[in-house]
């Protein structure tokens, strides 16, 4: 999440249990023992939302025994092999490029990748499997945010119209910005114009979300369903479609392995990045 246009944290350490460490005057080391009040004083350091109570205060005990799931599938975006890892796709030169690293940080015996199987994603039908699965087995408001979030339309754009305006027209943008559309679209004018109005309808809509999320936050309200992401809004629905697919038993590609698994693992020669 973003947060007056800084990340918040992702890996949530705890210090509670460690006692610190520092030079006194005489240049010696000293221990300063644990300290929970301390510990959220590093924290503020960090990142100023820990000032915010929304984030609870846990024990190591809590998190010890705890497994980290990375939930993946693969599938198809414009015939290239895609990866979908939560709400985010991405290709392979996406993933050599490094925006994928931050997985390396969660290795351990306690991370586990799940592969839930082969996914579909259709701009015609504006549907994907898990959107039908949400339909078919009458997750209504799952399917519907899911829908708005990846297909949004009229309703969208005009909730997230100051957002939307902020972003470029079609004749506004730079010729090489404009060139990368018309191109992917094999030079179809209105093809390529209707690409980039769905970008920019997506990429207004996602600031909006996050700005409730933001202001939320801020005044230590719970976020309404609408600015979480799907998977945590709704957490019956997407346990569901877990359970669901890995009934399957679902086969994993070799091309996974190789462009995805390994290029994430040799970030670091000591990651341990279990698959399951």
């Amino acid at each position: 999440m973003v947060v007056d246009g800084g990340h918040t944290p992702f890996v949530v350490p705890n210090y509670s249990r460690k006692s610190f460490q520092y030079q006194d005057k005489d240049n010696r080391a000293a221990l300063v023992p644990p300290s929970p009040q301390l510990a959220m004083s590093f924290l503020r350091l960090w990142s100023d939302i820990y000032d915010n109570p929304i984030y609870p205060l846990r024990a190591f005990s809590e998190f010890r025994n705890a497994k980290t799931r990375i939930y993946v599938e693969t599938g198809e975006i414009g015939g290239r092999p895609t990866i979908f890892v939560g709400n985010i796709s991405a290709t392979e030169s996406m993933i050599t490029s490094g925006r994928f690293d931050f997985l390396t940080g969660l290795s351990s015996t306690n991370t586990e990748v799940i592969y839930l199987g082969n996914s579909k994603i259709e701009d015609a039908t504006q549907t994907t499997t898990r959107i039908d699965f949400f339909e078919t087995h009458g997750f209504v408001d799952a399917a519907k945010d899911s829908r708005s979030g990846l297909f949004p339309g009229t309703a969208e754009r005009d909730l997230a119209k100051s957002y939307y305006e902020k972003r470029p027209s079609w004749e506004l943008l730079p010729t090489n910005t404009k060139n990368l559309y018309l191109s992917n679209a094999h030079g179809d004018a209105d093809l390529a114009r209707k690409r980039y109005e769905t970008y920019r309808t997506r990429e207004a809509w996602f600031e909006y979300k996050n700005d409730l999320l933001v202001k939320a936050l801020k005044n230590n309200m719970k976020p309404e369903a609408l600015a979480l992401p799907v998977i945590i809004a709704h957490p019956k629905a997407w346990q569901s479609y877990v359970d669901y697919r890995l009934k399957s038993n679902p086969t994993l590609p070799e091309w996974f392995v190789t462009k995805f698994l390994q290029p994430v693992a040799s970030e670091k020669s000591d990651s341990c990045i279990s698959m399951v």
